[in-house]
């Protein structure tokens, strides 16, 4: 069982400013459509620290003081485009916070498991570290055996119970 253990926990505000001077007041109901900024589809964004419930739509709508937030993966570059009641749109590009991926993992007994990382680049580097004795036992014949966007598999004998850590970078 693999469990990611942070992200980015996104937070903002919308304003605007009065037609004269220099005055914000705040755009309640305003709302942010969050898309991956290489290409313009609906990005995948979650209400929980955990990132196990995605937001739908990646649509989101800011409260009655304009605050809104949201958790989204590390590396994970996204735009939002903010649309106020009054219609402006308002586009903030290149959302990102790049860091280090960490995740952890539970041998299953069938020898290979797959690991979720969001925001994982499939040309990412991975590093494994045994957590307790069955995995520091099998660690010699325990690897990475392929990478892709999103997640690892993991290749190790065919045991239950081994813990790791699991560190994940972009580069």
């Amino acid at each position: 069982m693999a469990v990611t253990t942070f992200g980015f926990h996104r937070i903002g505000n919308v304003t605007s400013r009065m037609e004269y001077g220099l005055t914000q007041q705040v755009v309640p109901g305003a709302t942010i459509y969050v898309t991956l900024t290489s290409t313009g589809g609906g990005a995948t964004i979650y209400s929980d620290p955990g990132m196990s419930i995605t937001i739908p739509g990646s649509l989101i709508t800011a409260d009655q003081y304009g605050w809104f937030d949201y958790y989204l993966p590390l590396n994970y570059n996204v735009t939002e485009t903010i649309s106020s009641p009054s219609g402006l749109l308002v586009t903030v590009s290149n959302i990102v916070q790049n860091g280090l991926l960490v995740s952890s993992l539970t041998t299953s007994g069938s020898g290979t498991d797959v690991v979720n990382i969001p925001g994982f680049p499939a040309t990412g580097t991975v590093s494994l570290t045994a957590t307790n004795a069955a995995a520091a036992g099998m660690i010699a014949s325990t690897y990475v055996s392929a990478k892709a966007a999103g997640s690892i598999t993991v290749t190790h004998p065919a045991s239950s119970g081994a813990t790791f850590d699991i560190i994940a970078t972009p580069y």
